[in-house]
């Protein structure tokens, strides 16, 4: 992780570039320092942006953190630890980024450490409400008793209805979002999307029938290339075991950690081997990587090749639309 600019927050991948620049009192500043304008607007947007990614938390941060929203009810040592604990997060998710990699990662998740004490207080906030809605006597309830007025009640309430509806949302959207995306983008378009579904079918297949035939600790390699991001997702979910590169990128798969100095020539030998190679080209590739078995799919260019190492090695799987061979022998 790296920090980045100071007025850098985690909402720049929720805005688009150049958003508010026309907008007063940007305007003018975005003509003579478009950058710092940008900054500026970004900051500006920090507390709707910390709004709208934590819905009903945000509320109850503001109610912890408001006096006169809580009915002027003083915070337990407890309450205290956890309120501190929550806004020591927030200049870390709001100044800091990843640049590891192009999708800033860190900033989309790091909320999730700050609504892991506001889940604590949210639930001792919503025990209070629900024991004063059946009037249980004063004496019973905890100490520190929180008393927000009605209509922040009401936001509360409303902030829940619709943090339920987008999570019902989000989820039907990754159910569907493939599907969909199978049936709009033609073959001429990109030839990997129409076949995402029969791939992860061949692969659970494949790699079911792989798994059971070798050691737990073997290395295993598949073609990493992809036009499509979810291409590769197939292979992920089913190999359970070690693998030399997951992408044909630049980084190979060391983003979070490892060297990435050897990845331009394992991509290189990998992108080769998966074009058209030999049996013999395949075993060096192999022995210098330390790959043991290699999967091919119908759809990788040397499954058409009769000669290539996807029908000279030795099969471990060998099925219609999926082969795993062994490339040390």
């Amino acid at each position: 992780m790296a920090g980045g600019s100071i007025f850098v927050p985690w909402v720049r991948e929720m805005i688009p570039p150049g958003a508010l620049l026309g907008v007063a009192p940007f305007r003018n500043l975005s003509l003579s320092h478009p950058q710092l304008a940008e900054s500026l607007a970004k900051l500006v947007l920090l507390i709707p942006g910390y709004a709208i990614e934590l819905g009903f938390y945000f509320v109850v941060l503001l109610i912890f953190l408001i006096p006169a929203w809580r009915g002027g009810s003083r915070l337990t040592p407890a309450q205290r630890t956890l309120v501190v604990l929550a806004l020591a997060t927030l200049p870390v998710m709001s100044f800091l980024r990843s640049a590891v990699i192009n999708v800033n990662d860190f900033g989309m998740h790091s909320a999730l450490f700050l609504q892991i004490p506001l889940v604590l207080l949210a639930s001792e906030l919503g025990m209070v409400w629900y024991l004063e809605k059946r009037q249980t006597a004063s004496a019973a309830l905890p100490p520190g008793l929180l008393h927000p007025p009605r209509w922040l009640r009401n936001i509360a309430d409303l902030a829940i209805i619709i943090g339920i509806a987008s999570t019902v949302f989000k989820a039907f959207n990754m159910r569907v979002s493939l599907p969909l995306l199978e049936a709009n983008v033609p073959a001429a378009i990109n030839s990997q999307a129409p076949e995402l579904s029969r791939k992860a079918y061949i692969a659970h297949e494949g790699y079911s029938a792989l798994n059971a035939a070798i050691p737990h600790d073997a290395v295993v390699q598949f073609n990493p290339a992809a036009t499509i991001a979810w291409w590769p997702s197939a292979d992920f979910l089913g190999v359970h075991h070690q693998i030399v590169t997951e992408s044909d990128q630049l980084w190979c798969g060391s983003e979070l950690g490892g060297d990435p100095t050897g990845c331009p020539a394992i991509i290189a030998a990998v992108h080769l081997l998966y074009q058209d190679a030999s049996g013999s080209q395949a075993r060096a590739v192999c022995s210098q990587y330390g790959m043991q078995y290699l999967v091919a799919y119908v759809y990788d260019p040397a499954w058409n090749d009769t000669n290539s190492w996807v029908w000279t090695l030795p099969p471990v799987v060998a099925q219609p639309k999926f082969r795993a061979l062994d490339c040390r022998k």
